[in-house]
């Protein structure tokens, strides 16, 4: 007589966060999984990882009290922690377990690479800084999966320009969002301020820059328009250039 096959599918039971349920849902592997356990794994799903710092932030909480949970879902298999930079905190990603108890349909994060972790931190501080002003948020992740916009699917082989994020605001401005950490050279800024000037649909255009250096260099090339912000991620505030003194002859 076969025994019967139990499998990791049966996570597909979680519930979903909109509606009310009990606070313990489901157990697993001895740990009792709750609706905050699946939001963390929406949140990370929708931004590929993240520190405990960043979310015990998004979730309000302290970051022991975060720590402690995380770890008990690496325990479980659900989340892994990985040390990518020696000078920068390890970041939690979903394990299959993790992206099924997500149920996003989102692509899985297998590996993270070196070359793209800074940027990806960056735009999850960006995120959480732009969810003071109450918008509904589109990560890079989500534009370019099935969640996304038609203008962002490839052509001819070759990806489109994707913003890092598109914030829906609350007074129906569209703004795309842009965590600049590199220096572009001038044909690529340009030929992103050619394909915003294209699209109507975008009411503003930010972009997060780490220094002065960087954002005169966004001005220089492009981003003196109207429609552009700069803001620096020190402070996550709008920068100005400088004003000139007027000289006067005497």
């Amino acid at each position: 007589m076969l025994k019967p096959v139990y499998r990791e599918n049966r996570l597909k039971k979680v519930i979903d966060v909109n509606v009310p349920q009990p606070e313990s849902f489901l157990a697993i592997r001895g740990i009792r999984l709750t609706a905050r356990d699946k939001e963390i794994c929406v949140f990370l799903q929708q931004w590929r990882y993240a520190n405990v710092k960043q979310l015990a932030k998004k979730f309000g909480t302290s970051t022991p009290a975060m720590y402690r949970r995380l770890d008990k879902l690496c325990r479980a298999s659900i989340l892994k922690h990985e040390k990518v930079l020696a000078d920068k905190p390890g970041v939690y990603r979903c394990l299959p377990k993790g992206r099924m108890l997500a149920d996003t349909n989102l692509p899985p994060v297998e590996r993270i690479s070196e070359h793209f972790f800074r940027h990806t931190v960056a735009a999850v501080d960006v995120a959480l800084a732009l969810e003071q002003e109450s918008p509904r948020l589109l990560s890079e992740q989500e534009l370019r999966s099935d969640k996304g916009i038609n203008v962002f699917s490839t052509q001819k082989g070759k990806r489109e320009h994707c913003p890092d994020i598109i914030a829906y605001m609350p007074d129906g401005k569209v703004v795309a969002v842009e965590v600049e950490l590199s220096a572009k050279n001038k044909e690529r800024i340009e030929g992103i301020f050619r394909w915003y000037f294209q699209r109507s649909e975008y009411h503003e255009v930010r972009y997060y820059v780490p220094g002065e250096a960087m954002a005169h260099r966004i001005l220089s090339y492009g981003g003196s328009r109207d429609y552009v912000k700069i803001y620096m991620l020190s402070t996550m505030r709008e920068w100005k250039p400088p004003q000139k003194s007027l000289e006067f002859g005497g």
